[in-house]
């Protein structure tokens, strides 16, 4: 169950950090596929807002994963 979680918190913090990135740098990201460049506005401060909760929730998951093996 632990390693579940582990894995479900690490998709969904990729998840931001590919979204912040679309802020920080439209060419870099992943999500470039699905949006659309029109809808996208450079803000450098919009995309680290949105990686931070990505960055910490793949830390915290990889604690999780570590103290429980």
């Amino acid at each position: 169950m632990i390693t579940a979680l582990t894995v479900f918190l690490i998709i969904l913090g990729l998840f931001f950090v590919c979204l912040g990135m679309l802020f920080v740098n439209y060419n870099l990201s992943p999500m470039k596929i699905i949006v659309d460049k029109q809808y996208v506005y450079k803000n450098n401060k919009l995309g680290f807002q949105v990686m931070l909760p990505g960055v910490v929730l793949i830390v915290l998951s990889c604690i999780i994963f570590i103290n429980n093996r």
